[in-house]
């Protein structure tokens, strides 16, 4: 059957996308916000920063700040932990009024699920790592966006990661070509191919927040407890994101197009 060619709708969004692996929790954040705000989220993290006596250019990278050990030996080293806390909050709800409403995916870090070959070795299955389990939360978050918003209405962008993972077909992938995939538009048009920007010379600020996100949300569906899991619960509950799940296919067959 002939299929017509997917129509795009009128790019209205960027939305920046990070991952957060623990040892018990897989999260994947997207940050969306509108073209004509960008600007003024920059301004907002730029101004968190700058409230803090840093740079704006200084990376906001959460496996630093929330880390006595990681700070050592880095602009964030003289900050205090309460007011980087703090400052954390008040970003997530400086945001809150310039962003769309944020998405996460999060899953467990143990046992992930194993995925079937390709059509022809069904029998090659691969057993998924985190990182594996990260990229299909990615997809399932842009599928999500493009029913949201519509095709071609949003440009996505994540951070650059170049490890080797095992994917489809138990071969083995670096990790940003396992973030693009086909989405289903319907049985009359042919299933375009969404594929993320990946820059890192300079990285779009905004993937600072996108970094945030994933990790709050990894960080609040932790089991261990304590003040720390309480604050970030706190903060995903200000941040109030969309979670989306994957549903994998009853049908273990894959339909050759």
């Amino acid at each position: 059957m002939e299929r017509e060619a997917p129509t795009k709708a009128e790019l209205k969004f960027f939305a920046y996308a990070d991952e957060s692996i623990t040892d018990e929790i897989v999260a994947f954040g997207v940050a969306v916000f509108p073209i004509d705000r960008i600007g003024q989220a920059e301004a907002a993290l730029a101004a968190v920063k700058e409230s803090l006596g840093l740079p704006s250019e200084v990376v906001l990278h959460c496996r630093v700040i929330f880390s006595g050990e990681a700070r050592r030996g880095t602009s964030w080293e003289r900050v205090e932990p309460e007011a980087i806390y703090s400052a954390m909050l008040r970003l997530c709800k400086d945001l809150k009024g310039i962003g769309q409403r944020p998405v996460v995916f999060v899953a467990p870090a143990i046992s992930p699920p194993p995925i079937p070959g390709p059509p022809g070795s069904e029998s090659r299955v691969t057993q998924l790592d985190t990182k594996g389990v990260a990229a299909i939360g990615f997809q399932t978050i842009n599928f999500h966006l493009v029913q949201k918003f519509g095709y071609g209405a949003v440009e996505v962008w994540i951070d650059p990661d170049k490890t080797k993972i095992p994917w489809l077909g138990a071969q083995r992938r670096q990790a940003n070509s396992t973030r693009s995939g086909f989405v289903d538009l319907g049985p009359a048009v042919e299933p375009p191919l969404l594929t993320p920007n990946v820059k890192s010379d300079p990285k779009p600020r905004l993937l600072e927040v996108a970094d945030l996100y994933s990790y709050v949300a990894a960080h609040a569906h932790s089991e261990k407890g304590g003040w720390k899991t309480k604050w970030f619960q706190e903060a995903y509950g200000i941040i109030c994101p969309e979670r989306v799940e994957f549903v994998p296919n009853p049908d273990t067959k894959w339909e050759k197009a």
